[in-house]
């Protein structure tokens, strides 16, 4: 349980970004009122369901969530230091990448392991 819960959050923060970009709604349109709607809650719930029903697939997920925390405090200390909060949308950007890559660098490292354990 604990481990579909710590992978969880990236897989469902992806979808929601699908979601509200795939709808028009993730550049705060007029139109869009409902940020949160069924869809979005039954794809979360989705999502945990699937880490609760695989449990090596929660841990892959959750090997790559704690590679994008260690990840997080460097790269705000980066930004901090280097005047990051002054462009805004530039600091977003590189922030996003820098947890992007160490979720997606966490997550090869998980899978590596698993097929040398299955291998063995």
């Amino acid at each position: 349980m604990a481990l579909a819960l710590l992978g969880w959050p990236p897989l469902g923060f992806a979808l929601a970004t699908f979601i509200s970009e795939a709808s028009g709604c993730g550049r705060f349109a007029a139109s869009c009122v409902e940020t949160f709607d069924f869809g979005t809650w039954v794809g979360q719930l989705a999502i945990l369901g699937l880490l609760l029903v695989v449990p090596r697939l929660a841990s892959i997920s959750a090997i790559g969530t704690v590679a994008m925390l260690a990840a997080a405090v460097p790269g705000a200390v980066l930004l901090s230091a280097t005047g990051g909060a002054q462009n805004r949308e530039a600091a977003v950007g590189f922030l996003t990448a820098v947890l992007i890559g160490a979720y997606v660098i966490g997550v090869i490292a998980a899978v590596v392991r698993v097929a040398r354990t299955m291998r063995t």
